[in-house]
């Protein structure tokens, strides 16, 4: 069982959204809700295998949409992260993307010396995310309506959230906590670890923990959530956990690492690298 925080009075009045937190005219608001088109720029950027190299099927590069807020809508998602979402809520432990002070290190780190690990991957999760669930998330946390339908609507595109914006992240994490909470219950009693960074799910255990896996996935396609077979995995030897390669003994950098020191860098980039290096291969474990 875990519990997350609630750190600040929710907002429930027009003027307070305007005075305290974003500074602008709740019919401004509107305006820009209405016409948020305006606001978005969409581009494409290749996907990568584990290798670092551009991900093809069929001589085909895969590609990845971005979809990009610009001008005052950008400012104000800023806004609601930095002084609506950050503060009031504390994620819990198990969270690590998207979260101040975490990295894909201190991820990687919960599962060290874990011989038996799970991993799975939620299909399109920004898209899977609706505009519907995170208004009524808002709702349930006491948001007034009018609120609620703001901060949702200057937070989503097209009817959920887009992969390219600075509020995305946090909102997905608010919204799977629901999910979060039924894992937890499911595994609670068999030694297992659980992490989550955005849409990977990773779980490990000293035992042999494989009987338990196809009801992990049964909790998160309940909540309408779809899991990526090819990334679904079950393994007791080294394993790649967002980016970092984790064994019994500790931890080292992936080939698509290596591979990408290969390339012409800049000093600065070279230092960047030496101390990513030094920190994955440190026997600390960091702080949760």
């Amino acid at each position: 069982m875990f519990f997350w925080l609630l750190t600040a009075k929710m907002i429930r009045s027009k003027k307070e959204l305007q005075f305290k937190y974003l500074g602008m005219p709740f019919s401004k608001l509107e305006e820009i809700c209405g016409n948020i088109d305006k606001y978005y720029y969409s581009f494409d950027i290749p996907k990568e295998d584990e290798l670092g190299r551009p991900k093809t099927v069929n001589g085909v590069v895969q590609k990845r949409t971005i979809n990009a807020s610009r001008g005052v809508l950008e400012e104000l998602q800023k806004k609601i992260l930095q002084k609506i979402l950050e503060p009031n809520f504390l994620m819990p432990i198990h969270v690590q993307g998207g979260v101040k002070g975490k990295d894909n290190i201190s991820h990687a780190r919960v599962h060290q010396g874990r011989k038996f690990r799970f991993a799975t991957d939620i299909k399109s999760f920004y898209p899977s995310i609706s505009e519907d669930r995170i208004k009524g998330k808002l709702l349930g946390l006491g948001f007034s309506k009018p609120i609620a339908w703001a901060l949702t609507s200057l937070t989503t595109y097209r009817g959920e959230l887009a992969q390219g914006v600075c509020t995305s992240t946090f909102l997905a994490n608010l919204v799977f906590l629901d999910t979060d909470m039924e894992i937890l219950e499911y595994i609670s009693g068999h030694d297992i670890k659980y992490s989550r960074w955005v849409d990977d799910l990773h779980f490990s255990s000293p035992q042999d923990f494989q009987e338990l896996t196809n009801g992990i996935v049964e909790v998160i396609t309940k909540d309408g959530f779809a899991v990526s077979r090819k990334k679904t995995t079950y393994r007791s030897k080294k394993s790649a956990i967002t980016g970092v390669l984790v064994g019994n003994n500790g931890l080292n950098v992936t080939e698509k690492f290596r591979n990408k020191g290969l390339l012409d860098l800049t000093e600065d980039q070279k230092m960047g690298r030496e101390n990513y290096y030094d920190r994955v291969k440190s026997n600390k474990r960091e702080k949760k």
